[in-house]
């Protein structure tokens, strides 16, 4: 059984509500962005499973507080490889939604760094383009999922910047982490990952 909140973000939460995904991206090209250990916990392969060759293209070396020297290589390959593609599905905790959030808003001349320019102005802007984005957490955290903020790292300069882009808010949340992990920790009380993109309440 699923169930559903919107304000304004559409919230689909309850055992199931991960198929759901399929639907609301029916007819559209995919990119899917998530954390190093996502694959061998077969998170990568259930996404492929329910979205099929809709699934275009795939980001999985997220790192803890997504770092600028990361993500500049990152957004401009993103756009010059996925460009076509209509939608993120993020899935991870705070810091998966977060470097998706940096992802889907593009410059014109495709250049991460026009994109920081305008961010340091500290002035709303229209991106020249962008992609919708779902995100789908699997930590109990910062409610990423669910807010136009993200936090990006500049660890060369010694301080983090705050993005605020409402067409960065997520079209959809999937709130259904037990699903997620079905079966994959049989046996296995605790687990602490290098990534830190779970916490003890996802095993329970």
């Amino acid at each position: 059984m699923t169930a559903r909140f919107h304000n304004p973000v559409d919230t689909r939460f309850g055992w199931s509500s991960l198929l759901e995904l399929a639907e609301i991206t029916e007819n559209q090209k995919v990119a899917l962005v998530t954390f190093p250990e996502a694959r061998g916990l077969g998170l990568v392969d259930r996404i492929q499973d329910l979205l099929g060759d809709r699934l275009v293209y795939i980001i999985e070396d997220v790192q803890p507080n997504p770092d600028v020297a990361q993500l500049r290589d990152t957004n401009e390959r993103f756009w010059q490889e996925a460009g076509d593609c209509h939608t993120v599905v993020a899935v991870g905790g705070g810091s998966a939604i977060d470097t998706a959030k940096a992802l889907i808003v593009g410059t014109e001349s495709g250049c991460f760094d026009e994109l920081l320019a305008l961010l340091a102005t500290g002035k709303p802007f229209v991106p020249a383009r962008s992609k919708l984005l779902i995100a789908a957490p699997t930590t109990a955290g910062t409610g990423s999922e669910v807010t136009p903020w993200a936090t990006i790292w500049d660890s060369a300069s010694h301080k983090s910047i705050q993005v605020q882009i409402f067409s960065q808010q997520a079209r959809y949340a999937i709130t259904s982490s037990a699903e997620f992990f079905r079966g994959a920790f049989l046996g296995i009380p605790v687990v602490f990952l290098s990534s830190g993109e779970f916490s003890v309440e996802d095993f329970v």
